[in-house]
Order: structure tokens, then C-alpha cells, then sequence
């Protein structure tokens, strides 16, 4: 019988010590005032008011490329190591956002690879979980580990009070290097402590990413974490292959949205090493790995013919949830008030349909939750139904599978907004709906369900949800027997972990004040 304590302490100190042999530590001081006096993608929230504090500090050290020993093959079972002709120095940026009082700290850092598929740092992740962290009292440090990012910072600001004149980084194949040292740096500091006088009370780090950063910690976990072994825990949300290895471009990824950019002058020549395109997660190592995944995932990020196929595990769990999409409402909305602050805002507009409005949100803080139970005390998250899928022949995508009378999808993990629906909600795009802006494509689509009254009801090819609609009157004849429905919904969602009790409150309250029906 496990005896989830002592299999606690056990990992924290194979966890130490595998951290003190294989990565350097950083050095670490605060990052200057510069020219705007705030870090670059600064929270828009009032912190304070939370008990929290974000502060932000300058890491350097010299940073290792990887090899791999064999074939990095569909099954993740990679073997990775140094590059001993590549070797680079560099600085980048942590920027913390923590608890200001110890005694409010769980104890537990969440580590978010910054994404820089906008062409700048930006934190989804954070945009998703900032409720979650906030009453839970988790630290989160958000880590510029990719180039792209790099030259971004270097750009917000120039001249002599330029805050990130000091940083230097030589490129993406060294990234994943530089994202363990992030963890030494927050772990094991010196006498610079990016979470002051938190840092005694550390006792996990759980790494995470979305989207293009998840397709780095696919990677990172399979080829360079048995290496590193700085992190308990980690979260992977939403993608369904890995990242190079090793690269000759300095950044980017061989896509239209973040095209490749050329690797620094100086800098030791790396080679491509790019992972077979369905990446599974491998099984033989035991710090676990929540993959949480949305229906844009499956069927245009490649997860169908990946992750969405590997069996729940030990040290795996897939949970795939019903009615979202790879960016949707909330997480646009909650990103683009950072960007504001920073200059970066910007309004996707993606016309008609509106863009998906779905559970996500709800999802994340759950997910999170379980990954802490999980890394910390052995507590092993609910298992979840997959989606229904059509697999198709290559390069054919896999289709998934929905109900014509709702337009949902079939199977999945339906949290209460898809359980006792009210709208259609998608992670594909309609055909015919517009994509003006290259992201639309992966940010699904919202019908409500009002008698077929919207401009793009009726049609083909834009309108996601059947015609007609579903007629709420039909479905929930009274107010009380919607209500009924949510609470049972919601009941259980909260008894499997799909969703946290102050969410499920929020939720309840919202249906009763709905005018449902109508």
C-alpha cells in the first residue's frame, strides 16, 4: 500500500538531489526601474488587494543544448543529452507574482514557460488560473525562456534605461536549459531570492505551458526532465505534438503564425531535431503530467492521433473538455488586459459567429488542483471520457463527432455549461465564418440558442449550431427545473474534481439568475 507522505518526501529528495547534480545554478538580481517602471505583460489586477506582490528579476548563467541518443519516437520515450559543442551564455527574466505573507503561501510555484506565439512574452496560463492562484495562495513565476520573447523585451524598451538591456539569449535550443535553471533560480537561490521569504516554504514547483509552450514542455518532460528533474508536477495545456529538440533557427515554429527567425551571431550552430509528430507523453517517469486539452486540440493541433489515443496512467491523466476551444473568451479577455498595460492590446475581431465561450475557465482551476494533490501527496486525479472522434487518413484531419440536435460534441468531460446547455459551443470555426485574423481559426465558436434571431443563424457553413436552434422552453419547462439540472450537473462535476467549489458556486448563482427559460 502507498503511504502517500512518505512517497512525498521520497520525490522531493530525488528531486533535490538529481536538481543539484545536472543543472547550474543561475545568477539572480532585480531587474532596474527602465523606462516604464513596471515589467513587460504586468498584471492589470489591483495584487495588493490580494495579499500578493509581483516583482520581477534578471537570471544568468551559460545554458546547454541537447542531442538525442536514438530516435525521438510517437512513444516519448526519449533519450536526450548535453550537446557538447553547444554552450551559450545568457540572461533572461522571472517575473513573480506571490503571496506577500508566508502564512498565506500553499507552498506550491507554478512555473509558466511565457508564450510567444503573439510575437511577444504572454502568459494564457496566468489568464486562466489568476482566480485560482490568488485564493489559494499559489506563487506563480512566469519564465521568458524563448528567443522570440527575448528580442521583444529588448524592443518594449530601449536606450540607457532600458530595463532588459541586459538580456542576452542564444536561441531557442537552449531554452529548455534555461527553463530548469528558472527552477534552481526559485528553489535554491542565493542571496537574491525571487520569492523572498517564501523560499523555505517551497515544497513544489509544477511546470506549465499552453499551446505553443506546451508543445515545449511535451519535450522538456520526455527528453530533458529525466536529466533535470527540477520539477514535480506538470501541467500541459492544450496541443497535441512536441517541440524541436535542437533547432538552427534562433526561434519560432515552422508555421505562418511564428515563423522561424535566425539564430544570434556567436552563438554555437545547432542542429534541427524535430520529434516524430504524434508525441505521445512517456510512462516510465514518475512525476505526473496533467494534459488538459480542448476540441481545437484534437482536431487541428494533432492530438487525435496522439495524446487523445494514450491510456490514462500512473503518471498520466488526459482530461478533454466538452465545449472548448484552444482561446476563447476568458482567456482573450483576462490576456488582453495585461497586453493593455504593456501596449500590446489588441481586439481579435473574428466577425460572426462570436468566438467560444465555454468551460475552460472553469476547467484550468481544476486541473491545477488535481496536478497539486497529485505532485504532492500521491492523490491521483479522476480519470475523464474522451471525446468522440472520426479518425480520417492523413493529412486528412480526424473529425469529432456531435450531436445534430445540440451540435455539441459527443463524449468529453461536460462541466455544467454543456451538461444543461444553453448555447452550442465549439472548438472548430464553421467553414464559412471569418478568419480574418490568422488566430481565429482556433477560437472556436458561440451560438446561444434564442429562436434562430442571430445575423449568422440559418447560415451554411457560419451558423454552428443545427437549425432550428433547441427551444430552451423545451428543454427546461420551468426556471426551478433548470436550476435543478445545473445543481445536479455541478454536483457532479465537484464529486470527479472537474471543477472547484468556489466555481461551482459562482455557477449555481449565475443560473439563478438567469431567465432561463425565456
Amino acid at each position: 500500500m502507498r503511504i502517500p507522505f512518505i512517497a512525498a518526501i521520497t520525490a522531493c529528495a530525488a528531486l533535490t538531489a538529481g536538481a543539484d547534480a545536472a543543472v547550474p545554478m543561475p545568477a539572480v538580481k532585480a531587474s532596474p526601474a527602465g523606462t516604464h517602471g513596471f515589467p513587460f505583460n504586468a498584471s492589470a489586477l489591483d495584487l495588493a488587494r490580494f495579499g500578493f506582490v509581483e516583482e520581477e528579476f534578471l537570471i544568468s548563467g551559460t545554458a546547454q543544448a541537447y542531442v538525442n541518443e536514438g530516435e525521438l519516437r510517437s512513444d516519448g520515450q526519449w533519450k536526450a543529452k548535453p550537446n557538447p559543442k553547444a554552450k551559450a551564455a545568457y540572461t533572461t527574466r522571472l517575473l513573480v507574482r506571490r503571496p506577500t505573507d508566508p502564512a498565506k503561501f500553499n507552498g506550491v510555484v507554478i512555473v509558466e514557460w511565457l508564450n510567444v506565439s503573439g510575437g511577444y512574452d504572454g502568459a494564457p496560463d496566468w489568464a486562466l488560473l489568476s482566480d485560482e492562484i490568488l485564493r489559494e495562495g499559489y506563487a506563480w513565476v512566469g519564465v521568458s525562456a524563448q528567443f522570440v520573447g527575448a528580442v521583444a523585451l529588448q524592443q518594449w524598451e530601449n536606450g540607457s534605461a532600458n530595463r532588459y538591456a541586459a538580456i542576452v539569449h542564444p536561441g531557442d535550443s537552449f531554452s529548455y536549459d534555461i527553463y530548469s535553471q528558472a527552477a534552481q533560480a526559485i528553489r535554491t537561490p542565493g542571496a537574491v531570492k525571487p520569492l523572498g521569504s517564501l523560499t523555505p516554504n517551497v515544497r513544489e514547483l509544477l511546470a506549465d505551458g499552453e499551446s505553443q509552450s506546451a508543445a515545449r514542455m511535451v519535450t522538456y518532460y520526455n527528453a530533458v526532465h529525466p536529466l533535470a528533474k527540477v520539477y514535480s508536477g506538470f501541467l500541459i495545456h492544450s496541443i497535441g505534438f512536441g517541440a524541436p529538440l535542437s533547432q538552427s533557427s534562433g526561434g519560432g515554429m515552422a508555421s505562418r503564425m511564428v515563423p522561424p527567425v535566425p539564430a544570434p551571431k556567436g552563438v554555437p550552430v545547432t542542429s534541427d531535431i524535430a520529434p516524430a509528430p504524434n508525441s505521445f507523453i512517456r510512462t516510465d517517469v514518475a512525476e505526473p503530467v496533467m494534459f488538459v486539452n480542448t476540441e481545437t486540440d484534437v482536431v487541428v493541433l494533432g492530438a487525435a492521433q496522439s495524446v487523445h489515443q494514450q491510456a490514462d496512467s500512473r503518471n498520466f491523466r488526459m482530461w478533454e473538455i466538452a465545449g472548448t476551444a484552444h482561446g476563447d473568451q476568458s482567456l482573450l479577455g483576462n490576456a488582453n488586459l495585461d497586453a493593455i498595460k504593456s501596449g500590446k492590446g489588441q481586439k481579435f475581431d473574428c466577425g460572426n459567429p462570436p468566438i467560444n465561450n465555454g468551460p475552460d475557465r472553469y476547467a484550468m482551476p481544476a486541473a491545477l488542483h488535481a496536478l497539486r494533490l497529485w505532485a504532492g501527496v500521491g492523490v491521483a486525479p479522476s480519470t475523464g471520457p474522451r471525446f468522440s472522434v472520426t479518425m480520417a487518413t492523413p493529412p486528412a484531419p480526424a473529425v469529432l463527432n456531435r450531436d445534430p440536435a445540440t451540435g455539441l460534441v459527443i463524449g468529453g468531460i461536460r462541466l455544467p455549461q454543456i451538461a444543461v446547455p444553453t448555447s452550442t459551443e465549439t472548438g472548430t470555426r464553421p467553414m464559412g465564418a471569418s478568419t480574418a485574423n490568422q488566430f481565429c481559426a482556433i477560437f472556436g465558436a458561440s451560438d446561444p440558442w434564442n429562436g434562430d434571431r442571430d445575423p449568422w443563424d440559418n447560415q451554411a457553413g457560419v451558423d454552428p449550431s443545427p437549425t432550428p436552434e433547441p427551444v430552451l422552453s423545451v428543454l427546461y419547462p420551468t426556471h426551478d427545473d433548470y436550476i435543478f439540472k445545473v445543481f445536479a450537473a455541478t454536483s457532479d462535476s465537484l464529486m470527479h474534481g472537474y471543477l472547484r467549489p468556489t466555481d461551482a458556486v459562482k455557477i449555481i448563482s449565475q443560473a439563478e439568475q438567469a431567465h432561463i427559460p425565456q
